[in-house]
């Protein structure tokens, strides 16, 4: 079980000033870059991943070709990508209208 935090204890501990200068001089440096993702990975094969489905490959055989080509995708993530992407489209296309 995780400890309780003592917020009255910690903002007394709390040397603001000093972090308040840390969080100043943050604005001048370039900020982190974010690590990829599997969706950055598939975004740019979505259209043809939507056709091939589209066409009967099945999300095992897709992800076998993408396997091959060097992007190690379950069959799952495949599948739950796609169906997120789809799902994000169709609200999209509900609030145009």
């Amino acid at each position: 079980m995780t400890a309780q935090i003592n917020y009255d204890q910690l903002a007394l501990k709390t040397d603001y000033a000093s972090l308040n200068r840390k969080l100043e001089s943050l604005k001048s440096l370039e900020v982190p870059k974010s690590r990829k993702r599997v969706a950055d990975l598939l975004k740019p094969l979505l259209d043809n991943l939507r056709e091939l489905r589209a066409k009967g490959w099945t999300y095992g055989q897709l992800a076998s070709q993408l396997n091959a080509a060097g992007l190690p995708i379950k069959e799952s993530t495949l599948r739950e990508y796609l169906f997120a992407q789809a799902k994000r489209d169709r609200k999209l296309s509900v609030l145009k209208t």
